[in-house]
């Protein structure tokens, strides 16, 4: 619908032009038709190659954003590697200084034992258990009783020791497990950021043949649209209606309707689905309703106009023209002359019996679209 809408503003545009023979329309005509599907090719392609851009365009955003929430885990994977190794050089230091520690304390241990056998050796208990002053012999307790307790306690700090190192090597080990699967996932990362990276220098490269593509498009569907405007220029010249007439007619507002029936968009409305405003008005009526013209005239154009069915267009004079779209059979030629009330087409049936079939008026001034309600007669 859009492009027929292109093409009838520069359909119409034209027809205000002055004209040349009425003997070339018919091949320029057929000319006109071939060139009106040329600019429709043009234009499918054209909508063709914006789907596809649009589709990388964002295929192209997606990678982009791919990447970069691969860079930021990279990233944080990167600052965990330095954080495991920091742990990893403490836990070291940690290991080194237990060690020294167990072994100063095993040598503190043995030199404990060694004190108590030598202490045992000194005296046999047969001089032990002899009688003796009992002073030195609570001595002798008292000192026997203290290196057991200092050794103990020693093998307890000793024990305790051995099991921090156990601790703390296994605290290693699962750093060193951490940072081999940080490195993995980083080496992914790595690789997997490469693939994106190619990807998307690769789609990058298909974006740029692919807009100047596009913009040959453009240029070609120009090109269509200017010589659409020359053969618009060829058609063949009609009679010139009466001016005074027209612009009595047009200024009064009494203009017949060109069928009965409801308005179902009205001027300036908004299309369905999209920005687009209705340049006239959409009527509804019944299947086999004659359209009439609203004004006496010469018929411009009679034919079938892609997207708009069979349209009629008249010109009434003084840069009046009325255009009568989504017909389906019409009854005058081009350069015929038309009288107020006179049949000019039949309404089709309609596509889906749940909704009537339409029509399609316009009422254009210089070629312009003006609103059709300011100057019928009130229904």
């Amino acid at each position: 619908m859009l492009r027929s809408i292109v093409f009838i503003g520069v359909f119409l545009s034209a027809l205000t032009a002055p004209l040349a023979s009425v003997q070339t329309n018919k091949a320029t005509l057929a000319k006109l038709e071939q060139q009106q599907q040329s600019f429709y090719t043009n234009q499918r392609e054209l909508s063709r190659l914006h789907h596809k851009r649009d589709q990388l365009q964002s295929k192209l955003t997606e990678l982009e954003s791919e990447l970069s929430v691969l860079r930021q885990n990279r990233q944080r994977l990167a600052i965990l590697l330095g954080n495991g190794a920091i742990r990893m050089d403490r836990q070291k230091v940690a290991l080194a200084t237990l060690e020294q520690s167990i072994a100063q304390k095993s040598e503190r241990v043995s030199n404990l034992i060694k004190q108590g056998w030598r202490q045992a050796s000194a005296s046999s208990w047969h001089s032990f258990l002899a009688p003796k002053n009992p002073n030195e012999l609570a001595r002798q307790f008292a000192w026997l009783r203290h290196l057991v307790e200092v050794r103990q306690r020693e093998i307890r700090e000793l024990a305790e020791l051995k099991r921090q190192k156990a601790d703390l090597t296994e605290q290693m080990r699962q750093t060193q497990q951490q940072q081999a699967t940080h490195r993995n996932q980083l080496e992914q990362r790595d690789q997997k950021l490469t693939e994106l990276a190619d990807d998307l220098r690769f789609k990058r490269g298909k974006l740029t043949p692919l807009i100047d593509e596009i913009q040959r498009e453009q240029a070609a569907i120009k090109r269509s649209i200017s010589d659409l405007q020359k053969l618009l220029g060829k058609v063949g010249k009609i009679p010139s209606p009466d001016y005074d007439q027209a612009d009595r007619a047009f200024t009064a507002g009494q203009l017949p309707w060109p069928i009965q029936g409801t308005v179902q968009a009205k001027f300036g409305e908004r299309r369905r689905g999209g920005g687009l405003r209705w340049q006239g008005l959409v009527i509804a009526g019944n299947t086999g309703d004659q359209v009439q013209a609203v004004h006496s005239g010469y018929i411009r154009y009679a034919s079938q106009l892609k997207g708009w069915g069979m349209v009629v267009i008249v010109d009434h004079g003084n840069d009046y023209m009325s255009l009568y779209g989504y017909n389906r059979r019409v009854f005058k030629r081009q350069g015929e002359p038309v009288d107020t009330g006179e049949r000019l087409a039949v309404l089709p049936a309609s596509d889906d019996e749940r909704y009537p079939p339409l029509l399609y008026f316009s009422i254009l001034r210089q070629g312009n679209p003006i609103d059709p309600m300011k100057l019928l007669a009130k229904p």
